[in-house]
């Protein structure tokens, strides 16, 4: 799942830019774009943090992956002018900001805290190749096919499937304990 926030992440943050310039969005719109989405991932830290307390780890992420894939497709069928992607910046940076803060209690709530170092250091280390690759497949498929529409879908598709798999993310049994379940 992480693998996938941060291959989207890389995708849309390198190329969201001229994607937008391509629409016709006049350069410093473009450029508030990119300023917008991270004002929005540091309130989707702070806001997902809160919530998470309140409710519980899982839930908010799973409707992070949601808003995230919303934000996505709203990227593909409804950004055309400065104000539609404006709005795609701040779904796609609350979501983001959210996936990104809530990924080590997670980590936590599934394996629990005795190697919670190793796992999230492991699975940080994988997902730095979607960081690697996302910007590099969105830029690839931008030159052979002249736009990022293939580019985005993969990023939604890949986001729904993170719906699915948080879905389906349970806790492991440690050593004889009882551990809560992620989801309350």
């Amino acid at each position: 799942m992480y693998f996938i926030y941060v291959f989207c992440q890389s995708a849309i943050l390198v190329h969201i830019y001229i994607h937008a310039l391509h629409l016709n969005v006049p350069p410093a719109g473009a450029a508030v774009i990119v300023s917008m989405y991270g004002v929005f991932q540091i309130a989707g830290m702070n806001v997902s943090g809160y919530l998470a307390d309140r409710y519980s780890n899982k839930t908010v992420f799973f409707l992070s992956f949601i808003l995230m894939t919303v934000s996505l497709i709203w990227l593909l069928v409804l950004a055309r002018n400065t104000l539609t992607f404006y709005m795609f910046a701040i779904m796609m940076g609350f979501a983001s900001g959210s996936i990104q803060i809530l990924f080590s209690p997670i980590i936590a709530e599934i394996f629990g805290l005795k190697s919670q170092g190793v796992i999230l250091g492991s699975v940080s280390f994988m997902a730095s190749f979607g960081a690697a690759s996302g910007s590099v497949i969105a830029g690839y498929i931008f030159d052979v096919s002249g736009g990022y529409t293939l580019a985005f879908i993969i990023c939604a598709v890949l986001a729904a499937s993170a719906v699915v798999d948080t879905s389906l993310v349970r806790p492991i049994a440690q050593e004889g304990k009882n551990v809560e379940r992620a989801a309350k």
